[in-house]
């Protein structure tokens, strides 16, 4: 399906306010923290209270995402979004009828539960809309969606919570989830998907067993992803609890932080577009994390006015790894053309050949088992063959090649004759 440009950045801007959703319904507690503590709820319970959101997207994220492998974003959206409204209408009616915390808590694990497909869906939309020329920038522009959210509920909720009560705080997440679902279902298109059904799925490799890349950037997210919720869900409450700042300016300061850091999301984006990685500013990244983080905890801890703003270099830097490591992670799995339309796809290109020029033989592209590489002549070895792949069989074929002729020709190959240069210091 084409897509004018226009319309892909639109639908991305449509996108962001389901991630903005998802991050709405998972932090919207912490900023309730700073009312309720003031109003006798002990920090301990108040930590339980602050966990019962991001608990439901934890147990419900992996769900979404087989979801969404098997039904598509744009029904999985509607459906997630629709049960997020109902969990945060939930949550205002349990605030307005007085109900005990851990009824709210229920009802805020439900709604965050519910809007978990945001965050994997909306950037499985741009990894599917935009090509990987502007993919980085596009993954960073949508990355703000979680700053931006943030920034929108440090700007009211504690506001409307010291002046209005707990319940009208409240509608501020649940009117972001309304709106998510009005502009999801008028404009989400799923993307283009290359191959469906089961035979697509035993024929694509798992990029989980090629090395461990997959595992090791999983566990960079990990680790980045808690200073991030610390900031998020105890900054608020240490500037007007902690420092007895009036709510309206500690959420002016947030706000701010929140929509630098978004800033920086882009631009990190973009850096990895221009350097062609998205692993190497993540490095850069999580050493200016860690120093922020170490100098924000000490400067707090002897009181000096310099932590606010080390609080706000903080904020900054420690979201600016998000859209980098989705992206990173989206594109490795996505790396391989599934084997089986190589295969048709080489089956059309033989039958195009034969057409062409008005030869009949047969078919070239039929498949026999592969042989150990040790039985294969030097020369004979190609590397074009889709088969190697499906039988699993290219990693030796590829390490005699790497070992013995690293720049290496195949005359006879049904593509023509072509080269293969397999070891990295021939290439450069």
């Amino acid at each position: 399906m084409e897509m004018s440009a226009a319309r892909r950045w639109w639908i991305l801007v449509v996108s962001m306010t389901a991630a903005i959703t998802t991050t709405a319904a998972v932090n919207c507690t912490a900023f309730l923290l700073p009312q309720l503590i003031q109003g006798g709820l002990s920090p301990q319970r108040a930590g339980l209270f602050a966990a019962a959101a991001p608990a439901g997207l934890l147990l419900t994220t992996i769900l979404w995402g087989v979801m969404i492998d098997r039904y598509g974003e744009r029904r999985v959206l509607l459906i997630s979004m629709a049960g997020a409204v109902a969990g945060l209408a939930a949550a205002v009616a349990a605030f307005a009828a007085h109900a005990p915390l851990y009824v709210v808590a229920l009802a805020l694990f439900v709604a965050s539960a519910m809007a978990a497909s945001g965050n994997g869906a909306s950037g499985r939309i741009v990894v599917g809309w935009f090509p990987a020329s502007s993919r980085g920038t596009a993954m960073g522009i949508r990355q703000t969606s979680q700053p931006l959210g943030i920034a929108l509920l440090s700007l009211t909720m504690p506001l409307l919570a010291s002046r209005a009560g707990l319940t009208a705080a409240m509608l501020v997440p649940l009117a972001v989830a309304v709106v998510s679902v009005v502009l999801v279902w008028a404009f989400i298109v799923d993307p283009p998907r290359p191959e469906t059904g089961p035979a697509a799925v035993d024929a694509r490799a798992n990029p989980y067993r090629e090395d461990s890349f997959l595992v090791r950037i999983h566990a960079v997210s990990l680790l980045l992803v808690l200073p991030q919720g610390a900031i998020w869900t105890w900054g608020i409450t240490w500037l007007i609890v902690g420092l007895h700042w009036a709510p309206s300016t500690a959420g002016l300061l947030i706000s701010a932080s929140q929509l630098l850091g978004a800033g920086g999301r882009i631009l990190a984006g973009a850096w990895s577009d221009r350097l062609g990685s998205r692993t190497s500013p993540i490095k850069w990244i999580a050493l200016a994390a860690a120093a922020s983080m170490g100098g924000l905890g000490a400067l707090a801890a002897v009181g000096s006015p310099i932590a606010v703003v080390v609080l706000l270099v903080a904020s900054v830097v420690t979201v600016a790894d998000n859209g980098l490591a989705f992206t990173a992670i989206a594109e490795k799995a996505q790396s391989m053309i599934p084997i089986d339309l190589q295969i048709r796809g080489a089956h059309v290109y033989d039958k195009t050949r034969r057409i062409v020029t008005r030869t009949d033989g047969k078919k070239i592209f039929t498949e026999t088992p592969i042989p150990p590489v040790e039985d294969v002549e030097l020369t004979d070895i190609d590397l074009s063959n889709p088969f190697l792949y499906r039988q699993g069989m290219w990693r030796s074929y590829f390490e005699r090649v790497r070992n013995e002729a690293p720049v290496h020709f195949q005359p006879r190959s049904p593509f023509g004759p072509f080269w293969s240069v397999t070891r990295h210091a021939d290439i450069i």
